[in-house]
């Protein structure tokens, strides 16, 4: 079977080279991504006959991602020196999480409490946005987050940014 190796600082991923093509072709069709269809052009040129995408190849990042979802391919962790199936790696968080709309763990109060709605300062910070409806807020800073992969021994092998604020 043949095999396309995908490296990066911290892991050696090795994918089956049909399966590659399956993602690529549904990113391709479904997602119209340019990207994809220069991945596939580049691993189907029979010239070369490369089976290693190069490292400039960003968008190869999701690619990987998703067949490690998938539980596909095997990962070796360059810090201890072990191959590993994809099944046996550890899904990771990326910054505040794979979506902005998972709740945060790290926060006590999660969710409203009714007393917090009816306070004096919430009613205090309506009346001041009727009063004044054109001054500058206080904004919230940026947030990020996304996915990722570790080793059983948890060594950070792949993360991906997926979503900003």
């Amino acid at each position: 079977m043949e095999t396309v190796t995908y490296k990066n600082d911290d892991g050696i991923f090795e994918f089956p080279k049909s399966d590659v093509f399956e993602q690529l072709k549904h990113h391709k069709k479904r997602l119209n991504s340019l990207e994809a269809d220069t991945i596939m052009k580049y691993l189907s040129c029979r010239y070369y006959q490369v089976n290693v995408v190069p490292s400039e190849y960003d968008y190869f990042d999701i690619i990987a991602l998703e067949l490690i979802d998938k539980g596909l391919g095997t990962v070796i962790c360059k810090h201890c020196d072990k191959t590993y199936p994809a099944a046996e790696l550890k899904s990771i968080k990326v910054g505040h999480g794979r979506t902005p709309f998972e709740e945060n763990a790290h926060k006590k109060n999660n969710g409203l409490k009714l007393r917090a709605i009816f306070s004096k300062n919430w009613i205090r910070v309506a009346v001041d946005n009727i009063k004044n409806p054109f001054r500058k807020r206080n904004s919230n800073p940026p947030m990020f987050g996304g996915k990722g992969y570790a080793c059983p021994n948890d060594h950070e092998l792949i993360t991906l940014v997926t979503w900003r604020t």
